[in-house]
Order: structure tokens, then C-alpha cells, then sequence
């Protein structure tokens, strides 16, 4: 069944991003349904991600800075 996720989760064993149509099994797309993550892609008009831009930059490669101060 194809689907569109609407949240970025797990489905047949394989992550599946938000925005994005699949071809899952009856049972996963049913589940996804029934949790609001994913609307049948029939229904849904073509809808695409927006694009990353070249300014974009993704989380991973952001670095987290050290707290300051002493611990009490």
C-alpha cells in the first residue's frame, strides 16, 4: 500500500522520512495510519519535501559547546 509518512519513523525494518511515499506492507501502512503518521498517497496531492538549500546545515554537523562554570 502507498503511503504518505508525515513523520519520519520506522517501517518494514527501514526508516522512512517524512514527506516522502512508500510502498509498504498492508500491516505498516496500517499502523502508520492508524498513528497519524502517514495518510494514504492516494488522497494526497503531489507533495515533496522542500528542498535543502546550499545554506542548509544538517543537525549532525552542528557541535554542542561545553557548559562553563563548576559543577555544585
Amino acid at each position: 500500500m502507498q503511503v504518505l509518512v508525515l513523520r519520519t519513523t520506522v517501517a518494514d525494518g527501514r526508516f522512512v522520512r517524512a514527506g516522502q511515499v512508500y510502498d509498504l506492507s498492508e500491516a505498516d501502512a496500517r499502523t502508520l495510519l492508524q498513528l497519524g503518521k502517514a495518510r494514504p498517497a492516494d488522497a494526497v496531492e503531489a507533495q515533496e519535501a522542500p528542498p535543502m538549500t546550499t545554506d542548509s546545515v544538517p543537525v549532525v554537523d552542528v557541535e554542542l559547546k561545553k557548559p562553563r562554570g563548576r559543577r555544585k
